[in-house]
């Protein structure tokens, strides 16, 4: 018998490939905001998003305020 840690690994292997696709798509769509002169300004009430929170991830599209709404 192979054992559980063999039959996870396809699915950890999925998992990871999953993210980084995910991770991929929000990346282009940031390079997408820049392009429009966008990036930065949150989805959720327009204001700027903070420059940490961008430093941490430029991916990010909401402000602090409206990331803790759960917007």
């Amino acid at each position: 018998s192979p054992g559980p840690a063999r039959s996870q690994s396809p699915a950890m292997a999925a998992a990871v490939e999953a993210r980084r696709g995910q991770r991929r798509v929000a990346l282009l769509a940031a390079l997408r905001r820049i392009g429009e002169q966008e990036f930065g300004c949150c989805a959720g009430c327009g204001e700027f998003i903070g420059a940490g929170r961008l430093d941490i991830d430029p991916a990010l599209v909401l402000c602090i305020v409206c990331a803790g709404r759960g917007q």
